[in-house]
């Protein structure tokens, strides 16, 4: 059972990080591609556990992994690709 789990959740990676095709060719640029890819995904899960401390009290419930990647992709633009743009609020 526990081996289950551990495939579901490396699938589960793949597919919310778009692994599901490696790019590099060589074996050691795999292993950084690899290796980059889980510090992607460790840093998107600290980022949801700072997020959980400052949620209000009665907000608990489970913080998304995919929703926050989604965000992360939402404000990747504007926050780093081009810095004369500027994001609209209302």
């Amino acid at each position: 059972m526990r081996r289950w789990d551990v495939e579901l959740f490396l699938d589960d990676i793949k597919t919310s990080q778009r692994m599901d095709m490696l790019r590099c060719k060589s074996p050691a640029m795999v292993t950084r591609e690899l290796l980059m890819h889980m510090i992607a995904y460790n840093l998107i899960r600290e980022l949801l556990v700072q997020a959980e401390k400052r949620r209000p009290v009665g907000q608990e419930g489970r913080l998304s992994f995919i929703g926050t990647l989604d965000r992360l992709h939402h404000w990747h633009s504007p926050l780093w690709g081009n810095p004369s743009s500027k994001v609209v609020t209302k």
